[in-house]
């Protein structure tokens, strides 16, 4: 039979012999610790001793460096980044306007080419300049200017207009996050409208730096299998004056000489304007866009297609109405461009006044 003994020995041998009554023990002479937050990082501990983990530090990094810019992409498209650091070198930008997608409301405004730039960390100040072989407007992140051809434009951008939830607008000190940059083609007073204008566009954030003037490209000379094309309008009375504002006789001029006349005048309920190689006359009931259709043999069709606002509801359904004006040939293999130096003849001054 065993012994008590050895049954309670694992238990009592550190506290002095197999049949000695037990030692008393002290009372804790402080509260238990739990160490539970060092053997299991993720647990969360109730102790009022448990040391919070360190937040992230919204103070911006110190500036130990020049910047860069570099070009990437996102789910918008591209966009030029300026890396956190002191100054930068100029940011060297260069393109061709074009006249497309006019917008009847605004004068024939074009919507221009997107430029945005992003800053990762706050720049006081940046500095915009534009140069262009054609009218042209420069708009920077809501500010607005506009001039002709050898003229510098400029735009200092020293706050930035932020985008709140709801559609609401704050204006912060400084420039931080993206910036919106639109290059677009306008009508001036004696200039042919619809200009392609090469330009060069130059983003500087040091105001002290030494800047030689640069110019933009020139413009491209026409392709040997290329055609231009404008169009001569002459404004007569409207016949049905109650919708349409402005009616003109229209003839298509081709860069070879050729006029293609149209038997009835171009009528607009709003303005006819340049889109491309075409002509778009357009207003808030619906639109005809002018163009030409080019085979491959040679043959050209000039076209009307007239879309009216709200007619057709059916998806994936042609509801324009597609008029075959004069038909003509060319030599074959030609493209049909836009003229470089504008599509259409300049506005009367009237159109300029406020």
């Amino acid at each position: 039979m065993r012994s008590p003994c050895v049954c309670a020995l694992s238990l009592l041998a550190v506290l002095g012999g197999c049949g000695a009554p037990p030692a008393p023990v002290a009372e804790p002479v402080a509260p238990p610790v739990d160490y539970g937050h060092a053997l299991f990082p993720t647990a969360v501990s109730s102790s009022p001793s448990a040391v919070a983990p360190p937040v992230a530090s919204s103070v911006p990094l110190p500036e130990t460096g020049p910047a860069t810019w570099t070009p990437t992409t996102d789910e918008q498209g591209p966009l030029w980044v300026r890396s956190h650091g002191g100054h930068a070198p100029d940011l060297v930008i260069r393109g061709t306007t074009s006249p497309t997608n006019p917008d009847y409301m605004a004068r024939g405004a074009r919507e221009g080419e997107l430029i945005r730039v992003k800053t990762e960390g706050k720049v006081p100040h940046l500095r915009i300049w534009l140069r262009a072989r054609g009218p042209v407007e420069l708009i920077a992140d809501g500010e607005s200017v506009e001039g002709t051809v050898g003229d510098t434009l400029v735009v200092d951008l020293t706050r930035h207009v932020e985008q709140l939830p709801g559609g609401s607008q704050a204006i912060r000190e400084g420039i931080e996050g993206i910036v919106y940059l639109r290059v677009r083609d306008i009508d001036r007073p004696k200039e042919r409208r619809g200009q392609s204008s090469p330009y060069v566009l130059v983003i500087g954030d040091d105001e002290s730096a030494a800047r030689n003037e640069m110019m933009p490209d020139a413009r491209p000379a026409v392709a040997a299998d290329a055609m231009t094309v404008r169009w001569d309008l002459t404004p007569v009375p409207c016949v049905h004056s109650e919708y349409q504002s402005v009616c003109y006789r229209a003839a298509m001029v081709l860069g070879n000489g050729t006029r293609v006349a149209l038997h009835d005048p171009m009528t607009a309920q709003s303005a006819c304007m340049p889109d491309g190689a075409a002509v778009l006359c357009a207003g808030a009931s619906g639109g005809t866009r002018y163009d030409v259709e080019l085979s491959a043999n040679g043959r050209a069709k000039l076209m009307s297609h007239f879309y009216s606002d709200g007619a057709c509801d059916v998806p994936d359904t042609d509801c324009g109405t597609h008029t075959r004006l004069a038909d003509f040939r060319l030599p074959r293999g030609t493209k049909l461009i836009p003229d470089p130096l504008g599509t259409m003849a300049p506005l009367p001054p009237s159109a300029f006044e406020p």
